[in-house]
This record gives C-alpha cells, sequence and structure tokens, in this order.
C-alpha cells in the first residue's frame, strides 16, 4: 500500500494527477483475498465517487494487526501442556460398592 501511495504521488509529482476514488478501486483491486472483506463493506457502504485512499488504507491496516494480534494469542493458547492421563476414583468407586451391600 505505502509502493501505491509513493507511486499515486510521484505521478502528481509529474503533473498526473489521478482522482481520489480511482486510486480507492486500484487500492481495492490490489487487495488481498484474506481482505476481501475491506472490499466488501466499502463497496456496499460508500458511494464509489466518495471513496478514499487513505480510508481503505486505514481499514486494512486495521483488519491486518487484529489478525496479527489473534494468530498470536492463540498460539500461546495451544502452547498449554497437559498433565498426565485421567485420574483415577477408585476409592471413591470403592464405597459406592461397598454403601449398596
Amino acid at each position: 500500500m505505502n509502493t501505491m501511495w509513493d507511486l499515486f504521488e510521484r505521478l502528481r509529482a509529474q503533473n498526473v494527477d489521478i482522482p481520489n476514488n480511482l486510486r480507492a478501486l486500484i487500492l481495492l483491486n490490489a487487495i488481498p483475498p484474506s481482505m476481501q472483506t475491506v472490499v466488501q463493506v466499502q463497496l456496499q457502504t460508500t458511494p464509489t465517487a466518495q471513496l478514499n485512499f487513505a480510508d481503505i488504507r486505514y481499514d486494512v491496516s486495521t483488519i491486518y494487526e487484529q489478525s496479527v494480534r489473534g494468530n498470536n494469542n492463540a498460539h500461546k493458547l495451544s502452547a498449554v501442556k497437559r498433565k498426565g492421563g485421567d485420574p483415577q476414583y477408585n476409592q471413591q468407586k470403592n464405597k459406592k460398592f461397598q454403601s449398596s451391600d
């Protein structure tokens, strides 16, 4: 995204101005499949003429950060080690049989 932004800015410096909504559409097209929720939400909630590169960039960054944090927590939970096998309750079983006599 940063590279794309830099390229757009270089074009603007050369007096080739690309409208912001067209920049946003190009960015939406370049978003990977794992972030398609951003594309869907943006296209359903914002009119095409009002799409903004900076807003989409912020949304993608936010979702990426949340997914990275979520994966780290899941990794930590899977590192919990279990103790030995299930406990045996022989004393309780023996008392049950003794009381029924």
